[in-house]
């Protein structure tokens, strides 16, 4: 988190020119960024009116409005690029909005144009939909304004290494079941279920056949139709084995009642720990890291546009800065030894953000003792940061691997 931080380059970049500043002051301000909002919103209701045997004069109506509400995003882009300039790209909401822009006017090319001007595609409608389905996402902007709904998507986010682990213990289960039905149930062939294209006759169709019952999806009918011994069935045909139900019972109870409790607790766990405690670790971040991106504008935006805080700077810094992070109450002497302690790294008499962010966390919250998986852990953060730190300074020297190891671990 702390290697993918940023001050927020897209807006504390202020342009120099004139009516490129009114522009980033009237794209920052919130009352745009609530017309946005509402017409997001409007738009997501226009596309949610249209109905199966609408009349065509409804459907060029609702064309029109979303006409208007794609130029409304258009011109919005234009003016963050006016203001921005190349570090609009910067923000992942930005380029997200950039993509979702720029397919919705491609939706309206191709919507104005002839079917046989699309004769060389051959895929003319599969292109309006998939354009329309990008359209329908800008709804996800809105999770990035609302902070309930963002903390909830770190959460799931932070859940998914976890998640990841289950997610491979099923697809064992599935392989081992998939081959053990393509073994037993090969010879079936016809059934209420099973068909030619729905059989155990090979792994693929067994595979997909174990992952369809996982859903639930007619398991019990498939099982039926392994377990048929009448006199009249037709060997190797619909002929089964009256011991199928072991095997389709055993496969419902892991895949369905033990896994699916598996990533159930397994998200549960993460809400208890990131989401719902009041000072979790993930709302702790984001004020110290809200109140880290306020002192570091202050004392960076005027002067170095928010790249770079001298290191003169910086006891003042840490003393405007709020606690934990920062040291307001402490004497000159005690502000002195606790930044000698952190191990701030300069660059030509320069700190950058976040080298001091890290050596500001790591004073708050690394106060433990590591072990051996963390050290590299922290050794491979640090070096990730160095090379942020050259990106922003716009070094082109190149660095001998065992120089950079030595500025990593070597002392202040």
């Amino acid at each position: 988190m702390i290697v993918d931080a940023s001050p927020e380059y897209e807006t504390t970049n202020v342009p120099k020119t004139g009516w490129r500043r009114r522009i980033h002051g009237l794209v920052g301000a919130n009352k745009f960024d609530i017309f946005i909002m509402l017409c997001i919103i409007g738009n997501m209701g226009q596309m949610a009116v249209q109905y199966e045997g609408c009349s065509q004069d409804y459907i060029n109506k609702l064309e029109k409005v979303n006409l208007v509400f794609t130029i409304i995003f258009l011109v919005e882009c234009i003016l963050k690029l006016l203001a921005y300039g190349r570090t609009f790209f910067r923000n992942a909401w930005n380029n997200f909005d950039f993509i979702v822009v720029f397919s919705s006017i491609l939706d309206i090319v191709i919507g104005l144009l002839d079917a046989g001007d699309l004769s060389f595609l051959r895929i003319g409608p599969q292109i309006g939909r998939v354009m329309r389905v990008l359209r329908v996402s800008r709804v996800i902007r809105l999770i990035g304004k609302n902070k309930g709904l963002s903390a909830l998507i770190d959460t799931i986010i932070f859940s998914l290494p976890s998640l990841m682990n289950v997610l491979g213990l099923l697809f064992l289960i599935l392989f081992m079941f998939a081959i053990l039905g393509s073994f037993f149930f090969r010879n079936i062939k016809k059934g209420v279920i099973i068909s030619p294209s729905m059989n155990f006759k090979n792994f693929g169709t067994s595979m997909l056949m174990v992952f369809r019952m996982a859903t639930g999806e007619d398991w019990n009918n498939i099982m039926f139709d392994c377990m048929r011994t009448e006199d009249d069935c037709e060997m190797s045909g619909t002929c089964g084995s009256p011991y199928a139900s072991i095997y389709f019972v055993l496969f419902i109870l892991i895949s369905t009642y033990i896994m699916l409790n598996l990533f159930l607790l397994v998200i549960l766990q993460q809400f208890d720990k990131y989401y719902l405690p009041k000072d979790n670790v993930l709302e702790r971040f984001k004020n110290d890291f809200e109140n880290f991106k306020d002192a570091w504008k202050e004392f960076t935006l005027a002067r170095y546009n928010c790249l770079k805080i001298k290191e003169s700077q910086i006891p003042s810094f840490l003393r405007r800065l709020p606690p934990p992070l920062g040291m307001p109450n402490l004497d000159d002497g005690d502000l002195k030894r606790s930044m000698l302690k952190m191990g701030i790294k300069s660059d030509e008499g320069y700190v950058y953000f976040n080298e001091l962010l890290y050596r500001s966390m790591r004073r708050v919250y690394g106060n433990f003792k590591l072990t051996k998986h963390l050290q590299i852990f922290e050794l491979k953060t640090q070096y990730k940061i160095f090379f942020l730190t050259l990106a922003v300074s716009k070094k082109s020297r190149v660095q001998q691997t065992s120089d950079v190891f030595s500025l990593i671990v070597g002392k202040s």
